[in-house]
C-alpha cells in the first residue's frame, strides 16, 4: 500500500510540471507606424543601440515593479535575432514562420535548454516566451526604443512576459528591412524587434 502512495505521487510531480510548464509558452506581438522623418536605414550600431536601450529600459521596468532584472543570454539573442533577420528578410511578422516553425523551435534550434528550478515540493520548467514588435515609417532610435517599450506595456501579453517573475534571461534581435508590407501598407523603413524569454 505505501509503495502504491509512493507511486502515486512520483507520477502527480511531472504532470504538475508539464502544466506549470504550458503556461510559460506566452508569445505576443504590436506594431506600430510612424509619418515623422528620420533615418533612412539602421546600421548594425544601430541596431546593437536598440537592443542595448530596449534591455536596460526592461530591466528598470521591472525593477520599478519589484522583480529582479534581468540577466543577458547570447543563446536567446541568437533565437531572437534569427526571427528578426527572417521575418525582415521573407517580409512577414508573425511568431510563426511560413513553414510553422514557433519560438520553442527557434530556442531548440539555437541550442537554448530550457531552465528549471525546484521549491523541494515540486519543479517547475520555463520554457520561455516571445514578444515580437514592428515599426514601420521613418524613425529614430529614440522614437523605435520608446514606442516599442510602450506599445508591450499597453498590451496584456507582453507586459505580462516582462513582469513575468518566472523569466530570468533575456535576448533580443533587431532586423532592419527597406522594403516590407505589413496590413495593406508599404515601407521603406521596417525594424523588426524580437525579445526572447527564458
Amino acid at each position: 500500500m505505501e509503495s502504491r502512495i509512493q507511486m502515486q505521487r512520483m507520477i502527480l510531480v511531472p504532470i504538475m510540471v508539464l502544466i506549470v510548464a504550458s503556461a510559460m509558452c506566452i508569445n505576443s506581438h504590436t506594431y506600430t507606424y510612424s509619418t515623422s522623418s528620420g533615418l533612412n536605414e539602421l546600421t548594425e550600431e544601430q541596431e546593437k543601440e536598440i537592443r542595448e536601450m530596449i534591455f536596460e529600459r526592461i530591466n528598470e521596468i521591472r525593477r520599478q515593479n519589484g522583480i529582479p532584472p534581468f540577466k543577458y543570454n547570447l543563446t536567446l539573442e541568437k533565437a531572437a535575432q534569427m526571427h528578426a533577420d527572417d521575418m525582415a528578410r521573407r517580409n512577414y511578422f508573425s511568431h510563426e514562420s511560413p513553414e510553422g516553425e514557433n519560438f520553442m523551435d527557434r530556442l531548440a534550434r539555437a541550442g537554448y535548454r530550457p531552465r528549471s528550478f525546484s521549491d523541494g515540493k515540486s519543479e517547475t520548467i520555463v520554457y520561455g516566451g516571445e514578444n515580437l514588435f514592428f515599426y514601420g515609417g521613418k524613425g529614430n532610435v529614440e522614437s523605435i526604443v520608446t514606442e516599442a517599450i510602450k506599445g508591450w506595456m499597453n498590451s496584456k501579453g507582453h507586459r505580462e512576459n516582462i513582469l513575468r517573475k518566472e523569466f530570468a534571461l533575456t535576448g533580443i534581435g533587431v532586423a532592419f528591412s527597406n522594403n516590407c508590407t505589413y496590413e495593406d501598407k508599404s515601407f521603406t523603413f521596417c525594424v523588426y524587434i524580437v525579445e526572447m524569454f527564458g
